[in-house]
């Protein structure tokens, strides 16, 4: 028996149960080589290429563009020469087959749910009989979201044919304006934080820092080496250096455990053109340079900018930091990556008069807004870890 040389979709990190097709470089019946780039596929907020297992003929595309498929399921199947087609095709049909029985036996085992398709028939049926509508009519209703209740039938008797629809949905089109479809990475991220939504419960706890070290510390670097320093490399050490005093909130939960990561990589969300993109300082407390650390921020800001991150850049993160600074919001409500238990959110910078010794200055002040797992994480201890962060950075 000819051993199938399958192409799966891989599982590139711990959160990914699944991608997206974006490309395929190659048609059925082209060369490809191995360690060649075949196609690219979407996972989480990256896009990465896949590379071909042997040298051979790309026989098989099971997969097209933009299709959703699950970790461990074929793609592609490749042939090398002197292969038995006859056996190649043989397996390919058993494989397909085995997939197909697979999803009966699933649908089989949910006694309840094919109870639930049953009564759900039998209710469409009864609405049928109620409301005149063509097969096709109610098909298309139903992609677009419209009430069929709603919608005056033209056809004899009442009946509500496609045309109906259609004119409805332009109807509805001009009442709530265009209609956007959430696809690719706005689709990976809108999943992401809807499982955080239903899985974690956020409590946000704000505090404000006096930047007056950190304005300091930025201009003496401006002045001195002619760097413009980020603000977001004084935030990314303080909070390193804050993770190493409390690693709690460096830490995943796993089922009724809580795993304490002894790595401490730190994510930075960044706006692009494309979505929310969080590129990931990996080993933040050990970059001890200043200098070095503020070039691998604006060299992974840059590249997320360009689309240009690779897989390495945007995973393993264990703690998130996402400043809203520069669109002038003081305080908000961060939400958290599914498989961490903290987020820090950053506000801008603005003068404020603040008391000092009885007397009333001027200083630039910053709100920081923490959303922690309270299953893993308490009032006290998040305003604890919180006000550690505030004392690391305002005292650079």
């Amino acid at each position: 028996m000819v051993e199938l040389k399958v192409v799966i979709m891989p599982k590139l990190d711990l959160a990914m149960d699944s991608g997206s097709i974006v490309e395929w470089f190659k048609k059925e019946g082209e060369s490809v080589k191995e360690g060649e780039p075949i196609l690219t596929i979407m996972t989480q907020k990256v896009t990465t290429e896949i590379t071909s297992p042997v040298n051979g003929i790309l026989y098989k595309i099971l997969a097209g563009v933009n299709e959703e498929v699950p970790v461990g399921e074929p793609i592609a199947v490749i042939v090398e020469e002197g292969d038995d087609i006859e056996a190649v095709n043989k397996q390919i049909r058993e494989m397909l087959e085995k997939k197909v029985s697979a999803k009966i036996e699933v649908k089989e085992v949910v006694v309840e749910e094919v109870k639930e398709e049953i009564k759900k028939e039998i209710e469409l049926r009864e609405e049928e009989e109620r409301i005149k509508i063509s097969p096709a009519a109610r098909k298309l209703a139903e992609g677009y979201g419209i009430d069929i209740e709603q919608i005056k039938g033209t056809g004899p008797q009442g009946r509500i044919t496609k045309e109906d629809v259609l004119r409805a949905v332009e109807e509805l089109k001009a009442k709530k304006g265009k209609i956007l479809p959430i696809t690719g990475v706005r689709k990976i991220i809108a999943e992401r934080m809807s499982l955080s939504h239903k899985t974690i419960p956020p409590v946000t706890y704000c505090m404000e820092v006096d930047a007056t070290d950190m304005v300091a510390v930025r201009k003496m670097f401006k002045e001195k080496e002619n760097i413009e320093l980020s603000y977001n490399t004084l935030i990314i050490r303080a909070v390193a250096k804050a993770l190493l005093d409390y690693p709690i909130f460096n830490s995943t939960v796993e089922g009724e455990n809580v795993r304490l990561i002894d790595d401490i990589n730190i994510g930075l969300a960044v706006a692009t053109d494309y979505g929310l993109i969080v590129p990931i300082i990996h080993n933040a407390d050990k970059k001890e340079d200043i200098k070095e650390l503020d070039a691998i921020v604006k060299d992974l800001i840059e590249r997320a900018r360009q689309n240009k991150l690779t897989l390495n850049d945007v995973t393993n993160g264990t703690f998130i930091i996402t400043n809203l600074g520069m669109f002038r919001v003081d305080i908000f409500t961060p939400i958290i990556f599914p498989d961490q238990v903290a987020i820090l959110g950053v506000g801008r910078m603005v003068d404020k008069p603040v008391v000092v010794d009885g007397q009333i200055k001027i200083k630039p002040i910053l709100t920081l807004s923490l959303t922690a797992d309270h299953r893993v994480i308490d009032g006290a201890l998040a305003a604890t870890f919180l006000n550690r962060v505030r004392e690391y950075l305002e005292k650079i």
